[in-house]
């Protein structure tokens, strides 16, 4: 047997497979080289009976064998509480004349957790015959954390009727929440008459962080004066993920002296 293209015969002729660049040599929907052979095997490649309509087709496969397609990469903002969801779409490259079904399922892939970042997912997709795109809701758990992105897989697999592209696409969270702010409560403290005594500042961020945070601090005067009415003091206060508050401890040194309040 042999096709045709333009009523014109010849071995320069696009049987139009799937992809070759893939090694994918089946026959898409429309190809020339469908129901122009007279004879062939009972079973091609895939296991598929023959003939797929009136006629056996030329080469390996039957024609009638879709690809599964989706895009590789999707992304969606985490939003700061509730559930959100992310349309995932998986479309067929052409339509197919019987049930197609396949698996998705989510897991961690490294940095996003499943119940905690995302929720739990795992059921079949099915195209009913005629039917070339489903539309899955893949939920995103919202947070005020701030974080980077983070990203988590949808593994694809079992497609029944149908053949996968690839069997992983990856999804990733976009963090909308901002860098948090930083506060100083005032402190106050009776100075005592002697030694010293500790006075505690208390540092906050307007909401929590998923990495450390860490500043520098130092004392200065105003109408205290260091080293006779407090310890001058300096460092760096680090602020652990998931934590909003920390201490500064200032030591004040106690007198008998009548005086004003010194700050």
């Amino acid at each position: 047997c042999s096709i045709s293209q333009n009523g014109v015969m010849g071995v320069a002729n696009n049987p139009l497979f799937h992809s070759t660049l893939r090694g994918n040599y089946r026959l898409s929907n429309g190809s020339p080289a469908v129901n122009v052979c007279v004879t062939g095997t009972g079973l091609d490649l895939d296991g598929i009976p023959r003939p797929q309509g009136g006629n056996y087709d030329m080469g390996a496969f039957e024609s009638g064998r879709s690809l599964i397609l989706f895009s590789g990469l999707h992304s969606g903002n985490e939003g700061h509480s509730g559930n959100t969801p992310l349309l995932f779409t998986v479309y067929l490259s052409e339509a197919s004349t019987q049930v197609v079904t396949m698996n998705i399922a989510a897991a961690d892939s490294g940095d996003a957790t499943v119940g905690l970042d995302f929720a739990p997912l795992a059921q079949t997709i099915t195209f009913p015959p005629g039917v070339i795109s489903q539309t899955v809701p893949v939920i995103i758990l919202g947070d005020t954390i701030y974080e980077g992105d983070e990203t988590f897989e949808l593994r694809l697999s079992n497609a029944q009727g149908a053949e996968l592209v690839a069997e992983v696409a990856v999804v990733t969270i976009v963090n909308d929440d901002p860098l948090p702010t930083l506060s100083v409560a005032p402190g106050m403290l009776g100075e005592g008459n002697s030694g010293t005594t500790p006075l505690y500042f208390t540092v906050s961020l307007s909401h929590a962080s998923a990495f450390t945070i860490s500043l520098a601090y130092t004392t200065n005067n105003d109408t205290a004066i260091a080293g006779l009415d407090y310890q001058t003091t300096s460092g760096v206060l680090s602020i652990s993920p998931g934590t909003q508050t920390a201490m500064i401890r200032v030591f004040v040194i106690g007198d008998e002296t009548e005086e004003t309040d010194e700050q």
